[in-house]
C-alpha cells in the first residue's frame, strides 16, 4: 500500500519534533465544485475504488438527516475523498469496526446512540482513539460544540452548511493528522482555491485555519505563531508597473516566502499588499528563526528574486501564543498586524 512520502526540506525549527510512522489512505485530492450523483457510498464501494488506484482519504459521514447526509458524502466526495455513510449511531459504531476511517463526520444529535456517546466510546478505546472527529452541531449551539472539543472532538462544523467550509474543514483535520503522524501535510491548497496571482491560500481559508490551528493549539496546549508579510509601498510599486498593479512583486515575494518555510507551515495572501503565514506548534524561538531567514532574504533582495523598481518595502509583524491577550485566531491575526502597525 502507498503511503506519502517524506517532506524532502531538510529544515525544521527548533523544538519541533516530527516522527514519522507509516499511515496509508491519506492522499488529500483537490477541491472541486463538481456535482456528483446521490448513491450513498459503502464500505465495498470505498475497497472496489482503493484497489482500482485510488488514494484519497476516507471520510465517514454519520448523520441521521437524509437530507444533510447527502449533502455532506456529495461535499466530501467533490472534494475528492472516498465517502461511506451511516445514518445512526450503532451503524456508524459498526461501520469504524468494519474499517476505520482517515476521518469520522459526526452530528451530534445521531439517533439510539448519540455523537456525544459515540466520542468516549471511541476515545476510550486504544484502537480506535486516533480517529479523527469533527463534530456537526447547530450554529447557535455553543455548548454541544465545547462538550465535543471536552470529550476530544478535533474539530466542529455547524449547520446551516457552507460547502466550503465543510472541505476546508476536512482538509484541515486531515492535514494535522498526517503532520501528527507523518510530519507530511499537504503543502498547497488545491489549485481552485489559492489565490490565483500568488498561488497562496485566500483570506476564507486563512479565517477558517485560524480557527481550527488556535483551538488545536488550545486543547493541546501547543504554541502557535502568526507572521505578517506586508508590501509597504505597493502603490508606488503599482504605479510603475505596466499593468499599474503590484501583482507581479506580490507574485515574487509570495514564491520567496515559501522557500523560507516548512511544508507544514500555512501560506494565506491575506490582503492586496500583505501575506500571512501560520506556523503550528512553533513558539516565539522557533518563529525567530523564520524570522532571521526572512530579514536576510529581505535585505538582499533575494526574498523576490528579481529586479523590482522601486525596491519593495517589506514590512513584517510577529506574534505567538499561548498569551493571556490571544483569546481567539482571530485575535492572534489582530495582534500580529498591530505590530507592524507600532513598527510603522
Amino acid at each position: 500500500m502507498q503511503h506519502a512520502g517524506r517532506d524532502q526540506s531538510g529544515w525544521g525549527y527548533h523544538g519541533i519534533y516530527l516522527t514519522p510512522v507509516p499511515l496509508a489512505g491519506t492522499e488529500i485530492g483537490g477541491c472541486g465544485d463538481a456535482v456528483i450523483g446521490y448513491g450513498r457510498g459503502t464500505a465495498q464501494d470505498a475497497t472496489k475504488r482503493r484497489r482500482a488506484g485510488s488514494m484519497s482519504a476516507l471520510v465517514l459521514v454519520g448523520d441521521p438527516d437524509p437530507f444533510n447526509l447527502r449533502l455532506l458524502h456529495e461535499a466530501c466526495e467533490a472534494a475528492g475523498y472516498d465517502v461511506v455513510t451511516a445514518a445512526d449511531g450503532p451503524e456508524v459504531l459498526a461501520m469504524v469496526a468494519r474499517r476505520p476511517p482517515d476521518l469520522l463526520m459526526l452530528d451530534a444529535t445521531m439517533s439510539e446512540i448519540d455523537g456525544f456517546e459515540i466520542l468516549r466510546i471511541l476515545k476510550a478505546d486504544t484502537s480506535l482513539v486516533s480517529i479523527p472527529v469533527l463534530l456537526v452541531t447547530e450554529e447557535g449551539d455553543v455548548d454541544a460544540r465545547r462538550r465535543g472539543i471536552e470529550l476530544g472532538a478535533e474539530d466542529y462544523l455547524t449547520r446551516p452548511f457552507r460547502v466550503f467550509e465543510i472541505q476546508q474543514r476536512v482538509r484541515n483535520v486531515l492535514r494535522a493528522t498526517r503532520r501528527d503522524r507523518l510530519g507530511i501535510p499537504e503543502s498547497t491548497p488545491p489549485a481552485d482555491q489559492r489565490d490565483p496571482v500568488t498561488g497562496a491560500g485566500t483570506p476564507s481559508q486563512l479565517l477558517i485555519s485560524l480557527d481550527y490551528e488556535h483551538t488545536r493549539a488550545e486543547r493541546y496546549g501547543h504554541p502557535l505563531s502568526c507572521i505578517v508579510v506586508r508590501l509597504g509601498n505597493s502603490p508606488g510599486i503599482a504605479a510603475a508597473s505596466e499593468d499599474g498593479t503590484a501583482d507581479r512583486a506580490m507574485a515574487m515575494i509570495g514564491s520567496g516566502l515559501k522557500s523560507c518555510i516548512r511544508a507544514v507551515d500555512h501560506l494565506f495572501r491575506l490582503r492586496r499588499d500583505e501575506f500571512c503565514i501560520l506556523l503550528p506548534e512553533t513558539d516565539g524561538e522557533g518563529a525567530g528563526y523564520v524570522l532571521r531567514r526572512l530579514d536576510g532574504q529581505i535585505e538582499s533582495g533575494e526574498l523576490w528574486g528579481g529586479d523590482i523598481s522601486p525596491r519593495p518595502e517589506v514590512q513584517i509583524g510577529h506574534r505567538s501564543t499561548p498569551e493571556v491577550s490571544v483569546k481567539s485566531g482571530e485575535d492572534l491575526l489582530k495582534q500580529t498586524r498591530h505590530t507592524i502597525a507600532r513598527k510603522a
